[in-house]
């Protein structure tokens, strides 16, 4: 049988099978009383609440109040007023979803597994990643996009545990670069940090080193690297140069190479050369991105458009330069 992409109803009815098994009728009524939620006995139970909230609403914010009661109807066979339902959405209603969302953060879920052949001591596997999106003008205030009002969710995952590590909700305008740089501090020797380009800060890589700790992170083209040579002068990298002696396909690694103006030096540079398709597809994601930040790629960009270039201070007798895109690509993680 063909493995199909289920639909958003479809993965969301899974996800709500899980919750389901976490969250009792019980559970419920005793975290709804904590917060004041449930006071009396009613027809509409904190489980219908959570459930019109998270397990079958997967339009949750979209649909109006008599659109809400009718899902009710159908799916709880309850009856209820528009006017009846609108007032459960108050404080103590938040009160009770941050309890369960709480209750979630702090729950073991599915992890990782290093294979044996690779000798390396790892206690924490971090990959962390930001979502942003848009708000009613209502919450701009509150919640200050680039154009209107935005928010944006920053999550970190250790992957190895199967633990959530950090959540900060943020106004839509806070950068990645920035968010990254406050979680240094947490740093913990043998953590291997994971995270994409819109984090990359030399600094941070300072810190993790030292802090006896490990990162794989790609690397931004228009960053100038070098080779020191033996008489101590730097030699700028011609990345052109070695992208046309590769084959496609073919992995390549530079120890010991020096970045930015700084000079800071890197333990491991691994160099991918894409094939035409994979080529092709970057290429309109760099032409979506100009379109929709108005941001024009710089040439550099797209003369290196083909290469994959991953840094990385992790022994390559630990893990071979063919397994660290392998190793990033953990990093999706984040999003499932």
């Amino acid at each position: 049988m063909m493995n199909r992409k289920l639909n958003v109803e479809e993965d969301f009815q899974l996800i709500s099978e899980e919750l389901v098994k976490l969250f009792s009728s019980n559970y419920l009524d005793k975290a709804a009383r904590k917060v004041s939620f449930l006071q009396r006995s009613s027809k509409f139970k904190p489980i219908d609440f959570i459930s019109l909230c998270g397990f079958f609403n997967h339009y949750s914010g979209t649909k109006s109040l008599s659109q809400l009661c009718g899902i009710l109807e159908s799916k709880r066979n309850i009856s209820l007023t528009t006017e009846g339902l609108n007032q459960r959405f108050n404080d103590t209603g938040v009160s009770l979803l941050r309890a369960i969302f709480q209750e979630l953060l702090s729950k073991h879920f599915l992890s990782f597994t290093i294979p044996s052949q690779y000798q390396l001591d790892i206690r924490r596997l971090r990959i962390l990643d930001s979502t942003a999106f848009e708000l009613p003008v209502t919450y701009i205030e509150k919640y200050q996009g680039y154009h209107k009002s935005g928010v944006r969710i920053q999550l970190e995952y250790d992957l190895l545990n199967g633990e959530f590590l950090h959540l900060a909700v943020q106004n839509g305008r806070e950068s990645d670069y920035t968010f990254g740089q406050t979680l240094s501090n947490s740093i913990k020797k043998h953590d291997l940090i994971i995270r994409d380009l819109g984090y990359l800060s030399f600094g941070v890589l300072a810190e993790i080193n030292k802090r006896d700790a490990y990162y794989i992170s790609r690397l931004k083209t228009n960053i100038v690297n070098y080779v020191k040579e033996d008489t101590g002068f730097y030699t700028k990298l011609d990345l052109d140069k070695i992208m046309e002696e590769m084959e496609i396909g073919e992995v390549r690694e530079i120890e010991n190479i020096y970045v930015g103006k700084d000079k800071m030096n890197i333990p491991r540079l691994i160099l991918c050369k894409l094939t035409d398709e994979q080529t092709e597809q970057r290429k309109k994601r760099l032409q979506k991105k100009e379109i929709k930040k108005g941001v024009k790629v710089s040439h550099q960009t797209q003369k290196l458009s083909r290469l994959n270039m991953f840094i990385s201070n992790i022994p390559y007798q630990s893990i071979p330069k063919e397994e660290i895109q392998p190793f990033y690509s953990l990093r999706w993680q984040i999003e499932i």
